[in-house]
């Protein structure tokens, strides 16, 4: 499977659109909000299983370590979302002109969904390890 053929569903019933420098900005900064969130949520559930020296796999790394994509579209009700993908690393891939994601590869690897509208994250996925 190819990194276009694995993201390319997500975005076949949906509207692309343009992302201005404020609307960026203002993505950015929910963005930084919800992986701060999301990496209380897991020191906190590692330490409630007894596992906490294993949540460091999970947890998301400085956003400046990573190569972010934006794919900004309309959802269903019309508000402007983006597909937010971040990775380590892309080799030579052209991952400025394409989609790029992978299976696994722990926290190198990770996406969510921005709405724009409500100001929140919909969805955040760290890739697991096989």
């Amino acid at each position: 499977m190819t990194p276009n053929e694995l993201h390319e569903p997500t975005f076949r019933s949906y509207e692309l659109t343009s992302l201005s420098d404020s609307e960026l900005s203002k993505v950015n900064i929910i963005i930084s909000s919800c992986i701060e969130l999301y990496n209380s949520e897991i020191e906190t559930s590692f330490k409630e299983r007894g596992e906490e020296q294993f949540a460091h796999l999970y947890k998301i790394m400085n956003l400046d370590e990573y190569i972010i994509q934006y794919v900004p579209y309309l959802n269903a009700n019309g508000e402007k979302c983006v597909w937010v993908n971040c990775f380590c690393s892309a080799g030579n891939f052209d991952w400025k002109n394409k989609l790029y994601g992978v299976e696994d590869g722990g926290n190198c690897y990770f996406d969510l969904i921005v709405n724009i509208a409500s100001q929140q994250c919909q969805e955040i996925m760290v890739n697991g390890y096989a």
